[in-house]
């Protein structure tokens, strides 16, 4: 709304004059604009920030109308990784020190966007840097403040505890809540995905955050980057990780995402497809770019790789595996400059007890990354059929000076494009 003159006023910055009849000084005539407009922007206002209908027995709804800063905040009605926020008005561009604040809808796996009626644009953190995944969960309140030079949308400075002593969370699926502060067995969180959360609030300052994790049935997790220094263990039945099991039904088991190492142990993990996830391959154990190191395991079926890297990640195999199912690409999947790689010193043991098919290979190589897998003691070797390994794109396998026919599968493997065995 702009500023509207008194009537007859050449001048659009010409004040207004109070009329003095014992001068004989006029008063300034007011346009109909300069009360109409006034009150229809405050009575826009109102309405927009959703307080009441505009009325004259409350004149404070203005004030309450700032109170609200409803205006920059609505519900997050995109998808995941691709935040949307219908503002009211849309506004006419995004500026330097804009803020929107939205109710998260999904929980951020990686690089992420928003757009609040002007475009998708990148959400950052404070340092600039790309989002790896989990800075927030669902049901949180973001808020995000535009940079014009970047052309980004970025997160506040996190404010996070620091370590100074190694921690431990529990986790229950019977007993727990995830209202509970999962500090103790006695108060144990209810999901893993909880505990995951929990372990972000944290810069860990070189020391280890433990997770333990009791016998029972959960749903898929996904972790994020470490903050600080140090190691993440998640133990769940290292005697029988088949008591212990992690079941999606849409996408990845784990996820382990950033530059952090952690390690897994006790887990029986199985993926399948009865609600496909959109660009999720369904993998059971997920590194895309952290450090993985999973001793005693065992794998179920999983909808793309058993074991899978990525994003030059790292899948370090450091205990007895036990396979009873196969897959529906492979068991071993490294890309993107990824690797997974078994104990070459302790090589670990592997137990087939069911038919295990692997399509693309029992080990896959892409994309300048290598899979190094000599095994120990392999039983059921029968059971596994498909090929025994696909490599592509510069990919290497590495059996260490087995030969082509060591790996489990009962058809030749394949190399495509720079791809090698040794």
């Amino acid at each position: 709304m702009k500023y509207n003159q008194p009537y007859g006023e050449s001048d659009p910055n010409a004040p207004y004059v109070n009329g003095n009849p014992s001068t004989g000084t006029m008063g300034s005539i007011p346009p109909a604009a300069s009360i109409e407009f006034p009150q229809r922007e405050i009575a826009n206002f109102i309405l927009d920030n959703g307080i009441a209908a505009p009325s004259n027995s409350d004149l404070r709804q203005l004030v309450k109308g700032v109170q609200s800063n409803a205006t920059n905040f609505k519900p997050d009605v995109g998808v995941q990784n691709a935040v949307v926020v219908p503002l009211i008005p849309v506004p006419d561009a995004y500026y330097s020190g804009m803020q929107v604040r939205f109710r998260a809808a999904y929980a951020p796996s990686g690089p992420a966007t928003l757009d609040a009626g002007r475009g998708a644009r990148p959400i950052r953190k404070s340092s600039g840097g790309t989002i790896v995944g989990s800075e927030w969960v669902p049901g949180d309140i973001v808020e995000v403040t535009y940079d014009s030079v970047l052309n980004v949308w970025q997160l506040p400075i996190s404010a996070v505890a620091m370590l100074y002593a190694p921690r431990d969370f529990y986790v229950n699926d019977t007993t727990g809540l995830d209202t509970n502060d999962g500090l103790t067995a006695g108060a144990p969180f209810k999901t893993i995905q909880k505990a995951a959360y929990a372990a972000q609030l944290y810069n860990q300052n070189g020391y280890a955050i433990t997770i333990h994790v009791a016998n029972g049935g959960y749903a898929k997790t996904q972790f994020g980057a470490i903050n600080g220094s140090g190691v993440i263990y998640l133990r769940g039945n290292s005697a029988s990780p088949a008591s212990c099991i992690i079941h999606s039904t849409a996408g990845n088991g784990l996820v382990f995402p950033g530059d952090g190492r952690f390690d897994i142990e006790g887990f029986r993990i199985v993926v399948d497809a009865s609600i496909p996830a959109v660009g999720d391959p369904g993998n059971g154990v997920f590194a895309i770019g952290a450090l993985c190191i999973l001793g005693n395991m065992e794998y179920g079926y999983c909808a793309g790789s058993q074991i899978a890297a990525a994003n030059a990640g790292t899948q370090f195999i450091n205990g007895p595996s036990r396979v009873t199912g196969g897959a529906g690409w492979s068991h071993f999947s490294a890309t993107t400059g990824s690797q997974c790689f078994t104990n070459t010193v302790n090589n670990p043991a592997y137990t087939f007890t069911a038919a295990c098919n692997y399509p693309a290979g029992f080990a896959y190589a892409d994309l300048n990354s290598t899979v190094t897998c000599p095994l120990g003691a392999i039983a059921g070797y029968g059971n596994v059929t498909g090929s025994k390994f696909q490599g592509q794109t510069n990919g290497v396998i590495n059996s260490m000076g087995r030969g082509t026919g060591y790996l489990p599968g009962d058809i030749a493997g394949v190399l495509y494009t720079g791809a090698q065995y040794n």
